[in-house]
């Protein structure tokens, strides 16, 4: 029998939510909270099989989910929101989420999304399928336009210390540079990717490593 921790702050959402699982003879509800550190001990202590979870109910969900899976890699992870976002969908999903479900989904649909996850298959509701195409679309385009920049060797190097966390008095003591130097590098690296401050360097770096 698959069990369930289902986690949502509004209480007659949480409610009704598991009510609608317990409707169903063969699902097990073991526990229910409000937070995602609620639901990293949840998840310890009951080892469910599946959690149910509002969107931003995980804090800084590319935190809390690779927890989630780092705790248990068996986890299934349902995510439940009203957010219709293509881009939170797939980042969400790329953080190790198996489902993508939209709170205004079918109760009578959920027994068969739960099989299709416990069948190891992702799910994402189908209205986001057409938005989504396109969102990949578009992340690839950016992906190619990413790695056609060149950038020069120190600009690499600065590049590369800026992904480990360095501040720029940190990059100019490891690369022998002075702050100024430092700097005019950094500029020309926001110059080449378009981008404004060190925040959105640092983005388009992780998009072009993944």
């Amino acid at each position: 029998m698959p069990r369930f921790v289902l986690i949502d702050d509004h209480p007659i959402v949480l409610s009704g939510l598991t009510a609608i699982f317990r409707t169903q003879p063969r699902y097990e509800v073991v526990a229910t909270g409000a937070t995602a550190e609620q639901a990293l001990h949840l998840v310890s202590a009951t080892q469910c099989d599946i959690l149910v979870a509002d969107l931003h109910l995980l804090g800084d969900r590319f935190e809390t989910i690779p927890r989630l899976r780092k705790l248990r890699p068996d986890l299934k992870i349902m995510i439940f929101t009203e957010i219709a976002c293509p881009s939170n969908c797939l980042e969400v999903m790329k953080a190790g989420a198996n489902a993508y479900i939209l709170k205004d989904t079918s109760t009578d649909d959920f027994p068969t999304v739960i099989e299709m996850v416990l069948s190891g298959n992702d799910y994402i509701s189908p209205e986001l399928s057409p938005a989504i195409s396109q969102t990949k679309e578009t992340r690839q385009q950016r992906q190619e336009q990413l790695a056609s920049i060149a950038l020069s060797l120190r600009e690499t190097q600065v590049a590369d210390a800026l992904l480990n966390g360095a501040s720029n008095k940190e990059i100019a003591v490891k690369l022998n540079l002075s702050y100024k130097t430092v700097k005019f590098y950094m500029n020309q690296i926001m110059r080449k990717f378009e981008v404004r401050n060190r925040v959105e360097v640092v983005l388009e770096l992780q998009r072009l490593k993944n």
